[in-house]
């Protein structure tokens, strides 16, 4: 395109005219590969790549949070029936107490009818 010898000054001039628009062509693509270089090292940009990754490792924080919680919650429902149970046993303890208790009084009170020789039955002063 550009010739290595010129005949005329307007040869000249046109191939000038030409080579400063191709500067200029090569000018702005340097300042549109700039300006494409600052937003992709914008940090939103740069967080938008990882936004995935995070998004995943928050997600997995939570639901690990949620399941300690259940877990949690669920240890908490077997302490709690454990401790009906013990309630109950403890309760069921009392009353075997108190019916073994009854039966040696009533036992004890028998027998000191058989020795005394009462008929038996109690007496409401």
């Amino acid at each position: 395109m550009i010739q290595g010898t010129y005949t005329s000054f307007e040869e000249i001039d046109r191939d000038l005219k030409i080579l400063k628009l191709q500067r200029q062509i090569e000018e702005e693509k340097v300042k549109l590969a700039v300006q494409n270089t600052k937003n992709e090292l914008y940090p939103t940009n740069i967080l938008g790549g990882l936004a995935p990754l995070l998004q995943k490792v928050a997600i997995s924080l939570v639901a690990k949070k949620i399941l300690k919680k259940l877990d949690y919650g669920r240890k908490v429902l077997i302490k709690r029936k454990r401790l009906r149970l013990r309630s109950l046993f403890v309760l069921g303890t009392g009353l075997r107490i108190v019916i073994r208790t009854f039966f040696v009084f009533f036992a004890l009170h028998s027998f000191s009818n058989l020795v005394t020789g009462s008929k038996g039955g109690y007496h409401i002063v």
